[in-house]
Parts: C-alpha cells; structure tokens; sequence
C-alpha cells in the first residue's frame, strides 16, 4: 500500500468552513486507497467536533501563534507566514528522519514551501527525493488581487496589496516546482495551467449529507433568505457586510428576514446582529432548520474564488439559490433553468424581492438543481481520483 504524506495547515476537526470540510473529506476519501498521514496544526477554533479515525495517521504539530501584522515584515505572504513556523518545520525534519512515503501532498497553497523543507531534508540523508503533489483550494493570487481591489480603507488595500504580490509571486514558484498541481474549479485550473504550462486535473468538493429529496417551500415557509459560511477570513467578512448594507434599505420594507449560519470572529457576529431584519446563528451542528426554515439561500461572493462548498448544501437541501454571476464555477448548472442569477449585489436583493413569494418557480428551480447533481458529487469519486494521480507520478499502481 503506497504511503502519503499530506501536509496541511489545520488538522480539520471542526469542519465549519470550506477549507476543513474539502481538506477532511478528500483525504478521507483518498484512505480507502492508501496509508495516508496528516500532519497539521491542532484547529483553534472554541468548537470541536470529534471524528472516527478518518486517516491512518494524525500527526498534530503544536500552534505558536504570531501577530498577522507581522507577516507585512516578512517575505511571505499572511497565510504561509502564519504557517511555517521553526516548530512545523522542525516536526517535518523529525518526521523525515523516520518515516519514508511514496508521495507527498501540500494541501492548499499556505503550506507550499514544506515539500522543499521535507525533500532538502531528505538530500542531507542522503535520501532519494519524494514526488510532490499541490492540492489547491483557490488560485490564490486572483483570489488576493480581487480582496484588495475590494477594500475601501487604504490603509488595508495597501496592506491588502502588498500581501497579493507576495502572494503572486510564491505561488508561481510553487506551481512550477510541484509534479503535479490539482484546482477545485475548471477555471482555476485554467489560469494555474497558464502558469505552470502543464495540464492541472480538477477535484471539485463533494457532499456526504443527507440529501432532502421531499422538501418543499410553501406559503408557510418563513419569508426568510439564509447565508452559510464560515466568517473567519477576512475576504468572507466583506462580502457578509456588502450584503447586509444592500438588503437593509430593501428587505425591512419588503417583510424579508436574512438568517446567516456560521462561526466568525465576536466583533462580526454583533456588528451584523445590530440590523433588525438579520438574525446571526453562529456556529451550529446542523444546517437543516435554517434550510428548512427559507425560501431562498443567496451566494454573494464579489471577494473570493473557487467552488463554493456551501452550495452543495442548498442543493441537497432543496433551496432555491439567488447568486451572484460567476459564483456557480464547479456545478453542472444553467442560470435561469437551476437558479437565479444577478449581475450585481443591488440587482440580487431586488431580485429576492421580487421571486421569493413564487412558490413554484422557487420549487422548480430547487427540483433542477437537485436533479442536475443527484449523482454528480461523491466524495469517494475524488479520493479515487486523487489516488490515481499519486500512481501516474510514482509509475505504479498498487
């Protein structure tokens, strides 16, 4: 059996935001065929939810925390100087001189640099060098160039800038020194393509949940809009406050309540909490009475790239989606036929105004959808997907 080491930031306990659940979930999947051992950081976040014994090996690296503000000193961008730390490079070294794998895989961009670190290790030893897998979960110099264009305090859009040049620039050094770089979206994987000047295999997200084929919206259903996500990065906490400013003029006049699920920092959670037409659930183990309880679910990402995972959770919970153009990337769908789709956040509140006493219409766009994917997003699909790239670039199959 091939042995794999995954390296990532977080070791994914608490699967409340996207990077968790794609993190936990892939290589969940991809230790039906393989050894796999996850090294990471233990997740800091105050909720943590236990799981079976999802890999075959946790390696749990101790967190030392550093001010974000620092990262503007380093060469790094914020997300990897948060992340090589001496203590994770140490533990990599450590764990070198003990163990051999067949492959390593650096899941997402924030942890690019360890493959060198474990491979340099390795040439000391006098040791053969591993293939290297990249596993990204956004092509993270689009996604920061965008941030920063977004924000309107200059002093953070300069800070903001700073950190998407950084970005850029090793992030194309990591796309051209991996064997092999695998995108979550097709047209991630174009532009990462465009850099690196070989092909990137697509591993769109899955979904693991109960699917509620026999929901259905009626004139009983809360005349409610709902918004999952998880509001720790900063790029999500924009978009959160650009939604809530478009609605509050509009949605108090028209009756409509906007519920948002997820965990986020405290100072968010009661910023938003002071419109009276939004209520902030927070952190919760089941997005079922929120579904349940709305006639719409929107997705109105104008900062942030990739799949959004969040829409699987609309699907197969039967909820109609008001989205934001270019925010469906991954998902075998027509505007129009499966959803409803906007060109802006000003024209996507007036266009909740205006469906979401259509009962019909709401409940056919959420039969489309669902029947567009019933069968489309297996998670055991991609773990075998991703194990057959570890064969190509090992030469073998076991």
């Amino acid at each position: 059996m091939k042995k794999i080491l995954v390296i990532t930031s977080v070791i994914p306990n608490d699967l409340a935001g996207g990077d968790r659940l794609y993190t936990y979930h892939l290589y969940k999947a991809l230790a039906q065929y393989a050894s796999v051992t996850v090294i990471g950081y233990k997740d800091l976040h105050d909720r943590v939810i236990e799981h079976e014994n999802w890999v075959q090996e946790i390696i749990t690296v101790p967190y030392i925390y550093w001010p974000q503000y620092l990262s503007v000193l380093s060469i790094y961008s914020n997300q990897v100087f948060e992340n090589r730390t001496t203590v994770f490079k140490k533990t990599l070294k450590q764990l070198v001189q003990n163990k051999d794998y067949d492959v390593i895989i650096c899941d997402h961009y924030r942890t690019f640099w360890a493959a060198d670190i474990v491979n340099r290790e390795r040439k000391w030893l006098g040791k053969v060098r591993i293939p290297t897998i990249l596993v990204t979960h956004n092509h993270e110099a689009l996604v920061r160039d965008k941030l920063a264009k977004n924000e309107t305090n200059l002093i953070k859009s300069l800070v903001f800038w700073l950190d998407a040049k950084k970005t850029r620039w090793h992030e194309n050094k990591a796309l051209l020194g991996f064997d092999k770089v695998t995108a979550i979206s097709t047209t991630d994987a174009k532009s990462i393509s465009a850099v690196s000047g070989q092909k990137t295999d697509v591993l769109t997200p899955g979904y693991s949940e109960r699917i509620k084929n026999e929901h259905q919206i009626t004139q009983e259903t809360s005349k409610q809009v709902v918004v999952l996500g998880n509001y720790y990065w900063v790029a999500k906490q924009l978009n959160r406050r650009l939604l809530v400013k478009a609605a509050a003029s509009i949605f108090p006049k028209a009756g409509i309540k906007m519920i948002l699920v997820g965990p986020g920092p405290a100072s968010l959670i009661h910023e938003l909490s002071q419109y009276p037409f939004v209520k902030v659930a927070g952190y919760v183990e089941s997005f079922d009475k929120y579904l349940e309880e709305s006639r719409i679910a929107i997705i109105a990402e104008t900062t942030g790239g990739g799949f959004k995972l969040r829409a699987l959770d609309y699907v197969f919970g039967k909820v109609p989606m008001a989205v934001i153009k270019g925010t469906m990337e991954g998902m075998p769908l027509q505007a129009g036929v499966d959803y409803l789709e906007y060109s802006t956040m000003n024209e996507l509140i007036e266009g909740v105004v205006r469906e979401i006493d259509n009962i019909e219409k709401l409940n056919m766009l959420a039969s489309n959808t669902l029947a567009a994917c019933q069968n489309k997003f297996k998670w055991k699909d991609r773990g075998c997907a991703l194990y057959k790239i570890v064969c190509d670039i090992t030469g073998k199959k076991e």
